[in-house]
């Protein structure tokens, strides 16, 4: 899902079929919707979808149907997860191939590493009797389809997504709140990517294109800044597909609950993008034996687990590191709590290492290349110009005094918020349908009143979210 004009016709144009055509016909409208915006977004990314699809659920069928399943498993899992890492190191591998070889015509198609992970845990539920494999075709390609969350997840179970197909045509408009329940998430979504992630990605751009070119503070602040601009435009966008999805009587799963509130790094994965790290953990953790073989296998099963993580992103040293980055504190963070150290891992104290040990890991997530991100942190922590340079540089940036006070602003909007928010055991959105209809409704104004007047959108937008290129 773009953030764009036409998101907003695709949403009205499957609105108005879907509630007034025969209600039994609703899946069939929300599949044809889906593979229009597939279609609109990437033919190429259309036609592999379903292909997958197509493949998957044949699959799923034959689990259930043919004799050996543990092998068919295998073998289609072996081939889905040898199919993506091909595809996350396609870039590495055009770098060194001849001009105008087939390789160099090779793309990773959109939303792939989503719907794949997807087809994948289908595969395993099945296999572990959790689920019945789908024989309506409709059904398991929307699961698979579904344009809210087609280009950055979250990453759906089967088996909650697929019972709620068939209760769709008991699905009402004017019931329960949906409307208002969906515009809250709507509107704290397109505040956090409006006012926040639009706003510093034109600072993260500059800073981390050229470090050499400003002072440690200003690549202190970018380092900052980029961990903003990627929790406002992906929970932004996790926000809004979980309030469109509202709309059609859908719920997804939330991916995002106030992961920089966290006060360790286990804190923080379960915090941080929710259906990726439980998918790694029911999927590959748990297989792998989890913490059940003693100390030595759990702490090599979190290594694996988040080089994993590291290399679904992408290829290349950069998210391998971060991996192992994550990984290492995961250890570190286990045996603080076994020694008792809880000053390592709760309060004030245990949240200010997280946020910190996040803020420099989101480094190697960001630089194109490893030694670019060793420079980064080298000119960082070294590098120690005066004042005078720095506000020059400020100048450079393009920045002034109503810029800063807008950001500001805005993000001490969205701190409050979260905090009172995660005090009351509620995400974000919630929080503004818990204080009252009159307290509420005058926060829903002013939110709206500030993302219109002083949001970043129409040709100054980028429109995209950043984790549609994972």
């Amino acid at each position: 899902m773009n953030f764009d004009i036409n998101t907003f016709g695709m949403l009205a144009g499957s609105l108005l079929p879907y509630y007034l055509l025969q209600k039994n016909w609703r899946p069939y409208v929300l599949l044809f919707c889906s593979c229009l915006y597939c279609w609109f977004l990437s033919p190429q990314a259309l036609f592999c979808v379903l292909a997958v699809t197509f493949v998957y659920y044949l699959l799923g069928i034959a689990l259930e149907r043919l004799p050996y399943p543990r092998i068919l498993f295998a073998a289609a899992t072996a081939c889905g997860i040898g199919a993506l890492l091909f595809l996350k190191n396609v870039p590495l591998l055009q770098s060194i191939a001849a001009e105008g070889s087939l390789l160099t015509r090779i793309v990773l198609p959109l939303g792939f590493s989503y719907y794949m992970f997807q087809a994948i845990s289908y595969l395993a539920d099945i296999r572990a009797g959790k689920i019945k494999a789908e024989t309506n075709f409709c059904f398991f390609a929307l699961y698979m389809l579904w344009f809210p969350k087609f280009l950055s997840g979250p990453i759906e179970r089967a088996g909650d997504f697929l019972s709620q197909l068939r209760a769709l045509p008991e699905v009402r408009l004017f019931e329960k709140d949906r409307i208002m329940v969906s515009l809250r998430y709507l509107l704290y979504g397109f505040f956090l990517k409006l006012m926040i992630a639009e706003r510093l990605s034109p600072l993260t751009e500059k800073l981390f294109a050229d470090p050499g070119a400003y002072s440690a503070p200003w690549l202190f602040l970018g380092m900052l800044f980029y961990t903003l601009e990627l929790y406002c435009d992906f929970a932004g966008y996790s926000y809004v597909a979980v309030g469109i999805s509202h709309l059609f009587g859908i719920d997804i799963h939330v991916n995002f609950r106030m992961p920089y509130l966290a006060v360790n790094i286990s804190d923080f994965w379960r915090r941080w993008h929710i259906t990726l790290s439980t998918w790694l953990k029911d999927y590959l953790y748990i297989p792998l034996g989890g913490s059940r073989k003693g100390t030595g296998r759990k702490y090599l099963n979190l290594m694996i687990v988040f080089v994993a993580c590291g290399l679904w992103h992408g290829g290349g040293g950069c998210f391998l590191i971060w991996g192992l980055l994550h990984g290492a504190y995961s250890v570190l963070c286990d045996l603080a709590g076994r020694k008792g150290w809880k000053w390592l891992t709760g309060g004030l104290s245990g949240w200010l290492l997280t946020f910190a040990g996040v803020n420099l890991a989101w480094i190697f997530f960001r630089v194109p290349n490893l030694s670019y991100g060793l420079v980064y942190i080298k000119r960082m922590l070294l590098d120690h110009e005066g004042v005078a340079v720095f506000a020059a540089q400020a100048q450079d940036l393009g920045t002034d005094a109503w810029f800063w006070g807008i950001l500001l602003l805005s993000l001490v909007v969205v701190l409050i918020w979260e905090v009172l928010s995660e005090r009351k055991h509620l995400l974000a959105p919630e929080g503004l349908g818990a204080i009252g209809e009159l307290g509420g409704g005058l926060c829903f104004y002013a939110l709206l009143m500030g993302m219109l007047i002083f949001g970043i959108y129409g040709v100054e937008a980028s429109h995209e979210f950043i984790y549609m290129n994972f």
